[in-house]
């Protein structure tokens, strides 16, 4: 699989996506580009809870 927009100025490329069927694993090319997790998790969907902490 290869990255096409390698020059986006956002920080995080989520590059594909899997779904589980009967049939097997299916793997999907994304490229999509995002600023930060937060917006990954607003753009798909999962749903995290997002607070201020640290590591």
């Amino acid at each position: 699989m290869q990255i096409d927009s390698k020059n986006s100025k956002d920080r995080f490329c989520v590059i594909s996506s899997f779904k589980q069927t009967e049939n097997g694993l299916i793997v999907t090319k994304e490229e999509k580009y995002f600023l930060g997790h937060k917006e990954i998790d607003g753009y798909y969907g999962f749903g995290f809870r997002w607070i201020v902490g640290h590591k």
